[in-house]
């Protein structure tokens, strides 16, 4: 997963503005696309594409040094659960208050003192909340592959995650791939 501080020359609505984005599978490729581990490497190569064709946006894959943080488990082992459902039509229902992370399952309860996460994996805690209260890339180590629910004290969340409820978006079609 990228994040918006790992883009250089971002053209500015890249990082700021939201779309939705409606595509097909060509018939050729759907064998390919109903295999999870293809999946995730078509759909970047599809964005890709339309990124190029339609925004005269190019990617260019490269790394630099920086300092980062590594997510560890603290001995004693872990002080949160596993989640109670990963299921988003019972997340809503028992958190109506709550809004569905961008891009992902998790659900986001904000409170006025702790923010309570529910079914987030170690992965999105590290590559997606931890690195803007951080301010630098946070390396999930902790080995844990499921998904959890779990509470940060919302001070601490200088900026809230994304949620999709109320959220503006515009619409891009692309219609090949």
């Amino acid at each position: 997963m990228l994040r918006g501080d790992q883009i250089e020359g971002d053209p500015g609505w890249l990082t700021g503005e939201l779309y939705d984005v409606v595509a097909k599978v060509d018939q050729a490729d759907l064998a390919d696309w109903q295999k999870p581990a293809m999946r995730q490497t078509m759909l970047r190569a599809m964005l890709q594409d339309m990124l190029a064709e339609r925004c005269k946006v190019v990617v260019h894959y490269g790394s630099k040094e920086a300092p980062v943080y590594d997510l560890a488990i603290a001995k004693g082992g872990p002080k949160f659960k596993q989640a109670e459902t990963v299921d988003t039509a019972e997340l809503r229902r028992k958190h109506p208050e709550g809004g569905l992370m961008r891009g992902s399952g998790t659900m986001a309860v904000q409170g006025p003192n702790r923010t309570q996460f529910y079914a987030i994996s170690m992965a999105i805690l590290a590559n997606t909340i931890l690195p803007g209260v951080a301010d630098r890339p946070v390396v999930d180590k902790t080995g844990l592959t499921g998904y959890y629910d779990l509470a940060l004290p919302s001070p601490a969340l200088r900026r809230p995650p994304p949620l999709l409820p109320g959220r503006r978006s515009r619409s891009m079609r692309h219609p090949h791939h």
